[in-house]
C-alpha cells in the first residue's frame, strides 16, 4: 500500500522546470563566420547599437527553445532599435 501511494505522491509532484542558462557576451564566440575566421560576432552585434535589444532576444528564444512565436514583443523591440539606427544614419549629411 505504500508502494502505490508514493507512486501516486510522485505523480502528482510539479515537474522541475529546466534549467535555462543566462544570455551573456561572448554566447557567438563558438560560431563560425561566413566572411572569415577573424571576424568577431559579439563586437558587431555590439557595434550596430542594438545590442541590449539583441540580447534580451536571445534570452527568450533560449528560454523558449528558439520558438519565435513566444518571443514576439523581443522581436519587435530589436526592429524598432534598428529601424531608429537606419533612420539616424539616413539623416547624417
Amino acid at each position: 500500500m505504500s508502494t502505490a501511494n508514493s507512486s501516486n505522491n510522485a505523480q502528482r509532484a510539479a515537474p522541475a522546470k529546466a534549467f535555462v542558462p543566462p544570455v551573456v557576451p561572448g554566447l557567438h564566440a563558438g560560431s563560425q563566420s561566413d566572411f572569415g575566421d577573424d571576424i568577431d560576432i559579439d563586437a558587431m552585434i555590439e557595434k550596430m547599437g542594438c545590442a541590449q535589444d539583441y540580447y534580451k532576444l536571445e534570452e527568450c528564444l533560449g528560454e523558449y527553445d528558439r520558438n519565435w512565436t513566444k518571443c514576439q514583443a523581443q522581436v519587435k523591440q530589436l526592429k524598432l532599435c534598428n529601424d531608429r539606427l537606419q533612420k539616424l544614419k539616413q539623416q547624417k549629411p
